[in-house]
């Protein structure tokens, strides 16, 4: 009796272990800027609370991965900006253009139109448009967007207490670089 009490345990504990793999929550894209640094420059208008966004986003940004961007004059650089398109799930979007796998001329947004946003609070557009900038900047870095996880690149966060790259898109970023 005791022996199959042992096999059935034995063969749970393999199947357990079998079972179990590694799970990555971030995806990677195939294209990124060149060594985590960009020159940029900010089309923002008026919206100075974006140009925060877009200010803190890159702290953070750094602070995390050691990306560098650089403000240059608009003939120098790539754009980090706003758009403006009336919708509830639209919040940002980046173009990029690209040579081989290399990001070599962008032009990222916040959507000042979206309605969350734009009937938000001041100091909620302050987290929202960080949150949005933090996410577009990930797409540049080589991350692509998710569903699920505590990540700026989960497209369903919270954008009210989750605005700076977290474990996951660190891990990210590192892993493409």
């Amino acid at each position: 009796m005791g022996w199959i009490i042992k096999n059935k345990i034995i063969t749970i504990l393999m199947f357990l272990l079998l079972s179990v793999t590694p799970v990555y929550a971030y995806s990677l894209s195939s294209v990124r800027i060149a060594n985590k640094s960009a020159n940029i420059y900010y089309v923002v208008g008026s919206y100075t609370y974006v140009k925060t966004a877009w200010q803190n986003a890159i702290s953070d940004w750094h602070s995390a991965v050691s990306s560098s961007f650089t403000e240059v004059s608009m003939d120098e650089g790539c754009s980090l900006g706003i758009m403006n398109e009336s919708s509830s799930s639209l919040y940002g979007r980046v173009n990029y253009t690209t040579s081989g796998s290399t990001i070599t001329g962008f032009a990222a947004y916040v959507n000042i139109g979206n309605t969350v946003l734009s009937s938000a609070s001041s100091a909620n557009k302050a987290k929202i448009a960080r949150s949005v900038a933090c996410h577009e900047l990930g797409h540049l870095l080589g991350l692509n967007d998710l569903t699920s996880g505590t990540a700026i690149m989960n497209t369903n966060r919270n954008r009210l207490t989750l605005y700076t790259p977290q474990t996951d898109d660190i891990n990210g970023v590192s892993a493409g670089y």
